[in-house]
């Protein structure tokens, strides 16, 4: 089932284009990582989806309803974090979150639920301005997670959080989808946190959407990377053998991405073959390497 269905936004500020022609959906229970470089329009568009900027054109759906139709059933399908979260930092973390239960009519019971799921423990009786932002960031998510939204959208949750943080913030996560079927879509250049919870990832390069790559696919293909005097030549041989899925140049690199399971007799077919190379590294894909390749040209920066 689609939760969220986008299909062909654009957006422009003062005669730029900041997203154009976006189209993707996601379905219930995926983590999908939407990917890019600061101002390549990510948070441009998270707020298009939680209607708080309007699209030049295009529609958004969340379970099938648009934000023009019906605005409050529409914002009661999702919830968000957009970059800091905003609390009352003189208010406790407990009085933060039950006046949001006591706006949307929601039950002590579910929000004691939140709150041992967030597991702030007696802090929660502190004021919030009191909070670390590891803190803070769990109390937004409890916040966020008290009405059961069918999306969750999250710009950059990490930031500012030490490794320990990250690790529980990324468990709340995998626990909160995994237990309730919620989708979430998450921005990080965390990347190699991204890499351990999504299923899919979005990239954006200047506005577009580049490519979608699935994770749990990636699981099976390694990455073969050959230096040679004249990849030119060779790449149309390399091109010849079926094993092959894809293979690129960058410098004098040959890029071959196979499935991992056929990366042996690929390396028996290249000795047969008396392709030279005076290095070879075999490396298994993640999303950093696919960011290397997309925004980097493979290099390593």
């Amino acid at each position: 089932m689609s939760i969220l269905s986008i299909e062909n936004i654009n957006k422009s500020y003062k005669n730029k284009s900041v997203l154009k022609d976006i189209s993707f959906s996601i379905n219930e229970g995926e983590i999908v990582a939407l990917i890019g470089p600061n101002g390549a329009g990510k948070t441009t568009l998270m707020k298009i989806i939680s209607n708080l900027l309007d699209q030049d054109s295009g529609t958004v759906k969340i379970c099938g309803l648009l934000a023009k139709d019906n605005r409050v059933d529409y914002l009661s399908k999702f919830s968000s974090i957009i970059e800091t979260p905003s609390l009352y930092e003189m208010l406790s973390g407990y009085e933060n979150i039950n006046f949001i239960r006591k706006i949307n009519n929601i039950s002590m019971e579910k929000m004691n639920s939140i709150l041992k799921f967030i597991n702030i423990g007696k802090s929660i009786n502190d004021k919030v301005k009191n909070y670390s932002l590891g803190m803070k960031q769990r109390l937004a998510l409890g916040i966020a997670l008290i009405n059961e939204p069918k999306l969750l959208i999250l710009d950059e949750p990490t930031n500012g959080l030490d490794p320990e943080g990250v690790i529980e913030f990324r468990g709340l996560l995998k626990k909160f989808a995994s237990e309730s079927g919620m989708s979430i879509l998450i921005s990080s250049h965390i990347l190699s946190e991204l890499d351990k919870i999504c299923t899919r990832v979005l990239f954006i390069k200047d506005g577009e959407l580049v490519e979608i790559e699935d994770i749990n696919k990636n699981n099976d293909i390694q990455i073969v990377i050959l230096v040679v005097e004249n990849p030119e030549e060779i790449i149309k041989l390399i091109q010849e053998i079926d094993l092959v899925d894809k293979v690129n140049i960058i410098d004098n690199k040959l890029i071959i991405q196979v499935d991992k399971n056929k990366t042996s007799k690929l390396i028996s077919i290249l000795i047969e073959k008396n392709i030279e190379y005076s290095n070879i590294e075999i490396q298994n894909t993640n999303i950093e390497k696919i960011y290397r390749d997309v925004y980097l040209g493979g290099k390593n920066e």
